[in-house]
C-alpha cells in the first residue's frame, strides 16, 4: 500500500519536507489532468475498468485518486475507503475526496441505473417476482430462476 511516508519522506503528508520522488510523480500526474470548471481534476489517461484513474508507480498499477489523497491528507485510515463527493470517478482532486465507511459510500452512491423494472425476458422485477440470492443479496427474477429447474 502506498503511504504518506513513501510520498513525502515523513509520516505527516502535510510536512514541509517533500521526498525527491514526489515532485516528478506529481508533475507526471499534473501532465495528465484536465481541470474542469466545476473544480474536478479529470484524469485523461488509463482507467481501471473504465472506472478509476490508474498509473504505474513502483512498478505496479496504482489508483491516482488514492495517490493524490495520500499526498494531500496522509494515509487512508484503516476500515475507510475514498468517496468522490463530486460523483466523478475520474476526478483526482484531493479536495473532492473523502475517507468514509463502505456503508456511507454506498448510501451516497447513485444506483438508479442498476434498478431494473423488468428482467431480460420481460417479467416485472417487483412484488412477489423478486428473489434475493442468499450470500450476495442480488435481485433476481423469480419466474426466470424457477424456469431453469423445469
Amino acid at each position: 500500500m502506498l503511504s504518506a511516508r513513501a510520498l513525502t519522506g515523513t509520516k505527516n503528508a502535510r510536512a514541509r519536507i517533500i521526498h525527491p520522488i514526489t515532485i516528478p510523480l506529481l508533475a507526471k500526474i499534473e501532465s495528465h489532468i484536465t481541470r474542469l470548471p466545476n473544480g474536478c481534476w479529470e484524469w485523461e489517461r488509463k482507467r481501471r475498468g473504465s472506472k478509476y484513474a490508474v498509473m504505474e508507480f513502483d512498478r505496479r498499477p496504482r489508483s491516482v485518486h488514492r495517490i493524490m489523497y495520500t499526498f494531500a491528507w496522509g494515509d487512508i485510515p484503516d476500515g475507510l475507503e475514498l468517496d468522490h463527493i463530486c460523483r466523478n470517478q475520474y476526478c483526482v482532486n484531493p479536495f473532492h475526496l473523502e475517507a468514509v465507511t463502505h456503508k456511507t459510500n454506498m448510501e451516497r452512491g447513485d444506483f438508479s441505473s442498476m434498478i431494473k423494472a423488468h428482467c431480460k425476458r420481460g417479467h416485472p422485477m417487483s412484488g412477489d417476482n423478486i428473489y434475493f440470492r442468499p450470500g450476495n443479496g442480488y435481485r433476481q427474477c423469480y419466474a426466470c430462476s424457477w424456469k431453469r429447474f423445469d
